[in-house]
């Protein structure tokens, strides 16, 4: 069995957006196709399909592809460690600004 021109695209696709989001899993699949090279594909079945089941697949496929565009765009999360950087860069911000008034003898409100 060989995979259609659309279905070998759309498999290309997956696998460059998992070798950016997560390359320890596209490793992991890397060396599961090497280890299956050699064997044939199971044959496709057939499967009657209610006009109910075909909308809520579809529904549900759509729904998929936005939320993978949604979060494709997203940036990520920060660490603790950089959230830690940050917190420390305010605080040391504050304590010059505070001891420069101590300083001069600025008081706050005058």
């Amino acid at each position: 069995m060989s995979l259609s021109s659309h279905e070998q695209h759309a498999l290309h696709s997956i696998e460059d957006r998992l070798c950016v989001s997560d390359p320890e899993l596209a490793s992991l699949l890397a060396t599961f196709t090497r280890l299956t090279a050699g064997e044939d594909m199971p044959a496709r079945e057939k499967t009657p399909a209610s006009a109910g089941t075909a909308r809520r697949s579809h529904r549900r496929r759509h729904s998929l592809r936005y939320r993978a565009r949604r979060l494709a765009g997203r940036p990520r999360r920060f660490s603790l460690w950089q959230a830690a950087g940050l917190v420390l860069g305010l605080l040391v911000a504050v304590a010059v600004v505070v001891g420069a008034m101590a300083i001069t003898g600025l008081r706050p409100g005058w």
